[in-house]
């Protein structure tokens, strides 16, 4: 099973630009941040005690993370966005931000790991919020990291991001079972072993996204069929193919 994006497009996607650009090291960061963003938020449903539908298990988390770090290849894209797009006054903290960003992830998947290690299948309230904590942290010392860019760059890797969540909340809006509308759909096989996506690579629906905000005619593939879950089962995380989206 996997959740797609759930969240809304800001007014900047308008500013976006129509070409696809070749490296966006600081796009991945930023996108990142948007994953975090989207794992917080669950998680605080999680822990009010909202229904979403499905099971929410530690395991998912664990295995989320994983695919997280592989398939966004974020610490080389971090490392490239500081050698090549952080001005020299910046770098030193953004050096030293670096190792900050990955460690609150990492915490993120020890926590879930100790969880699954205790014998939890799911999580309750108080489980939800600790991780929901989590998510907050990682979210933050990406964005600190993102702020090292200049503004003008900031600015529009922000443009780029807001035209990829109105493209992908597009592509969505016709599903049901998901998080304020987000889709929910059987999960595809995950990238082979070891397949990572270059650092500075571009997401690869960038450049549709931004023929969409600049108003151009290229169509979103078509919404996938809505899905029911089948009888729960403590398996493979639920967001592994959004985590492995970024």
């Amino acid at each position: 099973r996997r959740w797609l994006v759930w969240a809304s497009a800001a007014p900047a996607v308008a500013a976006a630009a129509a070409e696809t650009p070749e490296e966006v090291s600081g796009l991945v960061v930023l996108r990142v941040a948007q994953v975090a963003d989207f794992q917080e938020k669950l998680l605080r449903a999680v822990a009010s005690g909202a229904d979403l539908g499905v099971p929410v298990t530690p395991q998912q988390f664990v295995f989320g993370t994983e695919l997280l770090i592989r398939n966004s290849n974020l610490d080389g894209n971090i490392k490239l966005m500081i050698r090549e797009e952080v001005r020299p006054e910046k770098k030193t903290e953004a050096l030293e931000r670096a190792p900050r960003v990955m460690n609150s992830l990492l915490s993120i998947s020890t926590d879930a790991a100790g969880l699954a290690d205790a014998g939890k299948s799911l999580l309750d309230a108080r489980d939800a919020a600790r991780l929901a904590d989590r998510y907050a942290d990682f979210r933050r010392e990406l964005l600190l990291l993102f702020a090292t860019l200049p503004s003008d760059t900031q600015k529009r890797y922000s443009g780029y991001a807001d035209a990829l969540l109105a493209y992908e909340k597009d592509v969505s809006r016709d599903c049901k079972g998901g998080a304020a509308g987000g889709c929910l759909e059987e999960e595809r096989p995950a990238p082979a072993s070891g397949a990572r996506p270059k650092a500075g690579q571009a997401p690869k629906e960038l450049e549709a996204a931004l023929a969409a905000a600049a108003g151009g005619e290229t169509s979103p593939p078509p919404a996938p069929e809505p899905w029911s879950p089948p009888p729960y089962k403590p398996a493979r995380g639920s967001f592994a193919e959004m985590a492995g989206r970024y």
